[in-house]
C-alpha cells in the first residue's frame, strides 16, 4: 500500500510542479458576461447569452475601432506574457474583426495587443485565438480590457474569454531550441540512470537483497513516466504547441515502460532467489 500512495503522491506533486509554466489570471464566466465597460464606442450592441457563455458584438465603425468589454484589474504582474485567449466569430462582418487587449500603466497611456494573424471577416463559424503582451521587468500594469478590434459593420461573437499569464520568452525558436537541449539532457540522464539501476538492480535481485528499494524504484520510474505523460497531455489540452508537448511525452511514456519491465522483471529474479534459497534450506536440512 505505501509504494502505491507513494505513486500518487509522486505523480501529483510532479505534474503541479510541471504546470507551473502558466498561469490563468482570470476567466469570463456566464455570471460575467453582462458586466462589460462601459467604454464601447456609441451605437454598439452587446447581447449576452450566459445559457451558452456567449457575447455578440453588433457595431457600425467608420473606421479601425476598439471595443473594450471586460476589464480586469492586476496587480504585481511585470516580466512576463500575459495572453488574452478567446474563441472568435463573425456574421455578416463588412470588414475584419480580431482580438484586442488594450493595457492600462500607471501615469502612462494605454497599450493594446491584437491577434493580427487571425482576423475574421464575412461569416466565420468560432476558432480559438490569442492575443499577447509582453512585459519587460518593471513594466506592470494596474488593469487591462479584454476584446475585439474591428471595422465596418456586423458582428463579432466571442465566448471562452480568458487571460493567462506565461513565462517570457522572446522567440518560439529558441525556446523550442532551449526545451530540446534540455530534455535532450534529461533523455540522456534518464539513459544513464536505467543502465545502471538495470545492472544494479538486477545484481541486487538476483541475491535477494535490497527487495524495497529495488521495487521502489521501479514504481518511482512509474510515477515520473506518468507525471510527465499528465504534463504533455494538459500542455495539448490547453492549446500548447506539439513541439512543447511531444518530449514529455515520449520520455513519459519511456520512463513508465522501463518501470514497468524493470518491476515484472526483479520481481521474478527475486522470486528465483527465494526458491534457491529455500531449496538449499531443504537440502541443508535434509542432511543432518
Amino acid at each position: 500500500m505505501k509504494t502505491q500512495w507513494l505513486l500518487v503522491m509522486l505523480t501529483g506533486l510532479l505534474s503541479v510542479v510541471a504546470g507551473a509554466e502558466e498561469a490563468l489570471l482570470y476567466r469570463v464566466g456566464p455570471e460575467q458576461l453582462e458586466t462589460f465597460s462601459n467604454e464601447l464606442p456609441e451605437g454598439t450592441a452587446v447581447q449576452v447569452d450566459p445559457a451558452i457563455g456567449e457575447v455578440r458584438i453588433t457595431f457600425a465603425a467608420p473606421g479601425p475601432t476598439s471595443f473594450p468589454l471586460y476589464e480586469v484589474p492586476l496587480s504585481d504582474v511585470e516580466n512576463c506574457v500575459l495572453e488574452y485567449r478567446a474563441e472568435i466569430a463573425s456574421e455578416d462582418l463588412r470588414g475584419a474583426g480580431s482580438l484586442e487587449m488594450v493595457c492600462a500603466f500607471p501615469g502612462e497611456p494605454r497599450y493594446f495587443s491584437r491577434s493580427l494573424q487571425e482576423y475574421v471577416r464575412a461569416t466565420t463559424a468560432f476558432r480559438a485565438s490569442a492575443a499577447p503582451f509582453f512585459l519587460e521587468s518593471g513594466q506592470r500594469p494596474e488593469k487591462v480590457w479584454l476584446g475585439i478590434y474591428a471595422e465596418g459593420t456586423g458582428t463579432v461573437a466571442l465566448r471562452n474569454l480568458s487571460l493567462w499569464k506565461k513565462p517570457l520568452v522572446l522567440d518560439s525558436g529558441m525556446a523550442a531550441a532551449r526545451l530540446g537541449v534540455m530534455w535532450g539532457m534529461a533523455g540522456a540522464a534518464l539513459g544513464i540512470l536505467s543502465g545502471l539501476w538495470g545492472a544494479a538492480g538486477a545484481l541486487l535481485a538476483g541475491k535477494g537483497r535490497a527487495r524495497g528499494l529495488v521495487l521502489g524504484t521501479a514504481w518511482g520510474y512509474m510515477a515520473v513516466g506518468i507525471a510527465l505523460i499528465v504534463y504533455g497531455g494538459s500542455t495539448l489540452a490547453r492549446g500548447g504547441a506539439m513541439w512543447r508537448a511531444y518530449p514529455p511525452l515520449l520520455l513519459g511514456a519511456i520512463a513508465l515502460l522501463l518501470g514497468a519491465m524493470g518491476w515484472r522483471m526483479f520481481r521474478q529474479r527475486y522470486r528465483m532467489a527465494e526458491e534457491q534459497r529455500m531449496a538449499a534450506l531443504d537440502i541443508s536440512e535434509s542432511g543432518r
